[in-house]
Protein backbone atom coordinates (compact mmCIF):
# COMPACT_ATOMS: atom_id res chain seq x y z
CA UNK A 1 0.00 0.00 0.00
CA UNK A 2 1.85 3.63 -0.91
CA UNK A 3 1.77 5.89 2.31
CA UNK A 4 2.36 9.52 2.57
CA UNK A 5 4.35 10.07 5.23
CA UNK A 6 3.32 12.98 7.90
CA UNK A 7 5.65 12.42 10.54
CA UNK A 8 9.40 10.91 10.20
CA UNK A 9 9.10 7.29 11.06
CA UNK A 10 12.21 5.71 11.64
CA UNK A 11 13.30 2.41 9.20
CA UNK A 12 10.63 3.62 6.80
CA UNK A 13 11.49 7.74 5.82
CA UNK A 14 10.91 10.70 6.15
CA UNK A 15 7.75 13.30 6.57
CA UNK A 16 6.54 13.96 3.60
CA UNK A 17 7.72 11.34 1.73
CA UNK A 18 5.70 8.45 -0.40
CA UNK A 19 6.41 4.71 0.46
CA UNK A 20 4.68 1.68 -0.36
CA UNK A 21 4.60 -0.33 2.98
CA UNK A 22 2.22 -3.90 3.87
CA UNK A 23 -1.30 -3.60 4.26
CA UNK A 24 -1.35 -4.41 7.55
CA UNK A 25 1.76 -2.14 8.73
CA UNK A 26 -0.06 0.87 7.12
CA UNK A 27 -3.53 0.35 8.08
CA UNK A 28 -2.85 -0.98 11.77
CA UNK A 29 0.49 0.89 12.82
CA UNK A 30 0.95 4.18 10.46
CA UNK A 31 -2.41 5.35 9.46
CA UNK A 32 -3.67 4.08 13.14
CA UNK A 33 -1.04 6.11 14.82
CA UNK A 34 -1.50 9.45 12.35
CA UNK A 35 1.93 8.81 10.91
CA UNK A 36 0.86 8.36 7.53
CA UNK A 37 -2.30 9.14 5.36
CA UNK A 38 -3.51 6.60 2.14
CA UNK A 39 -1.22 8.13 -1.03
CA UNK A 40 -3.44 9.07 -3.38
CA UNK A 41 -2.83 11.60 -6.84
CA UNK A 42 -4.63 14.92 -5.26
CA UNK A 43 -2.54 14.42 -1.85
CA UNK A 44 0.79 13.86 -3.44
CA UNK A 45 0.33 16.75 -5.91
CA UNK A 46 -0.53 18.92 -2.79
CA UNK A 47 2.45 17.54 -1.34
CA UNK A 48 4.67 18.39 -4.41
CA UNK A 49 3.02 21.50 -4.04
CA UNK A 50 3.71 22.85 -1.09
CA UNK A 51 7.32 21.69 -1.32
CA UNK A 52 8.11 23.92 -4.31
CA UNK A 53 6.72 26.64 -2.46
CA UNK A 54 8.68 25.84 0.70
CA UNK A 55 11.94 25.53 -1.51
CA UNK A 56 11.56 28.67 -3.14
CA UNK A 57 10.98 30.94 0.45
CA UNK A 58 14.26 29.16 1.41
CA UNK A 59 15.90 29.91 -1.67
CA UNK A 60 14.91 33.33 -1.38
CA UNK A 61 15.40 33.66 2.17
CA UNK A 62 19.23 32.18 1.71
CA UNK A 63 19.53 34.99 -1.26
CA UNK A 64 18.54 38.08 0.88
CA UNK A 65 20.88 36.74 3.48
CA UNK A 66 23.85 36.06 1.59
CA UNK A 67 23.17 39.55 0.15
CA UNK A 68 23.59 41.04 3.64
CA UNK A 69 26.54 39.50 4.66
CA UNK A 70 28.00 40.47 1.40
CA UNK A 71 27.50 44.05 2.40
CA UNK A 72 29.74 43.26 6.00
CA UNK A 73 32.92 41.99 4.13
CA UNK A 74 34.31 44.85 4.16
CA UNK A 75 32.57 46.31 7.30
CA UNK A 76 32.68 45.35 11.29
CA UNK A 77 29.98 44.34 13.07
CA UNK A 78 30.20 46.31 17.01
CA UNK A 79 28.76 44.46 19.75
CA UNK A 80 29.12 46.28 23.00
CA UNK A 81 30.18 44.11 25.81
CA UNK A 82 31.23 44.43 29.66
CA UNK A 83 34.58 44.39 30.36
CA UNK A 84 37.22 45.05 32.94
CA UNK A 85 39.88 47.18 32.70
CA UNK A 86 42.48 44.63 31.40
CA UNK A 87 40.00 44.29 28.62
CA UNK A 88 38.90 40.93 29.54
CA UNK A 89 34.73 40.15 28.76
CA UNK A 90 32.29 39.66 31.92
CA UNK A 91 30.51 36.87 29.32
CA UNK A 92 31.88 35.05 26.85
CA UNK A 93 30.41 36.21 23.18
CA UNK A 94 29.00 33.14 21.55
CA UNK A 95 27.04 32.61 18.65
CA UNK A 96 23.95 33.51 19.69
CA UNK A 97 24.99 37.08 20.73
CA UNK A 98 26.70 37.57 17.10
CA UNK A 99 23.84 36.03 15.36
CA UNK A 100 21.38 38.75 17.36
CA UNK A 101 23.75 41.47 16.40
CA UNK A 102 23.54 40.05 12.45
CA UNK A 103 20.25 40.16 12.43
CA UNK A 104 20.00 43.56 13.43
CA UNK A 105 22.36 44.97 10.89
CA UNK A 106 21.40 42.35 7.95
CA UNK A 107 17.62 42.57 8.35
CA UNK A 108 17.66 38.95 8.45
CA UNK A 109 17.79 36.10 10.60
CA UNK A 110 21.01 34.26 10.57
CA UNK A 111 21.06 30.56 12.18
CA UNK A 112 23.58 30.16 14.77
CA UNK A 113 24.38 26.98 13.58
CA UNK A 114 26.01 29.10 10.61
CA UNK A 115 28.33 31.00 12.49
CA UNK A 116 31.84 29.78 12.85
CA UNK A 117 34.44 30.99 15.73
CA UNK A 118 37.61 29.51 16.16
CA UNK A 119 37.75 30.15 19.68
CA UNK A 120 35.92 31.80 22.26
CA UNK A 121 35.71 35.62 22.28
CA UNK A 122 36.84 36.69 25.80
CA UNK A 123 38.66 39.73 24.96
CA UNK A 124 38.05 43.26 23.44
CA UNK A 125 38.83 44.00 19.87
CA UNK A 126 38.40 42.58 16.31
CA UNK A 127 37.75 38.99 15.82
CA UNK A 128 37.02 36.94 12.66
CA UNK A 129 34.33 34.80 12.16
CA UNK A 130 32.86 32.65 9.14
CA UNK A 131 29.28 32.79 8.65
CA UNK A 132 28.76 29.29 6.54
CA UNK A 133 26.03 30.64 3.46
CA UNK A 134 25.36 27.74 1.00
CA UNK A 135 28.11 25.87 0.65
CA UNK A 136 30.91 28.48 0.93
CA UNK A 137 31.86 30.60 3.73
CA UNK A 138 32.30 34.39 4.18
CA UNK A 139 34.48 36.13 6.32
CA UNK A 140 33.09 38.31 8.57
CA UNK A 141 35.02 40.46 11.38
CA UNK A 142 33.33 41.33 14.80
CA UNK A 143 34.20 44.47 16.88
CA UNK A 144 33.74 43.87 20.48
CA UNK A 145 34.15 47.18 22.34
CA UNK A 146 33.57 47.84 25.99
CA UNK A 147 30.57 49.07 27.48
Amino acid sequence: MKVLLTKDVKGVGRRGEVKEVANGYAQNFLIARGMAEVANEGKVAQLKEQTEKQKQKMEEKQEKLSRGIAQLENEAVVIHAAANEKNHLFETVKEATIASHLKDVVGVEVPEKTIEIKKPIKEVGKHHVRILIGESYVPVTIDIQPS
